[in-house]
């Protein structure tokens, strides 16, 4: 059996509750359609979100590259 026991910064909201290990079968089961659903929505969020944030990074490190080249842009 799993500890059932909670530690402070778990109560807190500090920690996250549960197991870090993903266990295919449990955690996720691919033959659910709503689960599968969820997950694709997830991916595409998190695709989305991480593309802004890698132009976002882009944009400022070719501005910084144009300032210490000492372009105006």
């Amino acid at each position: 059996m799993v500890d059932e026991h909670m530690t402070a910064a778990q109560a807190a909201g500090e920690a996250p509750i549960g197991s870090p290990a993903f266990v295919a079968g449990i955690d996720y089961d691919g033959t659910d359609p709503d689960e599968v659903e969820v997950v694709r929505f997830a991916s595409e969020r998190h695709r989305y979100d991480r593309l802004r944030e890698l132009e976002e990074e882009n944009a400022a490190l070719r501005s910084e590259n144009a300032q210490l080249r000492g372009c105006d842009e």
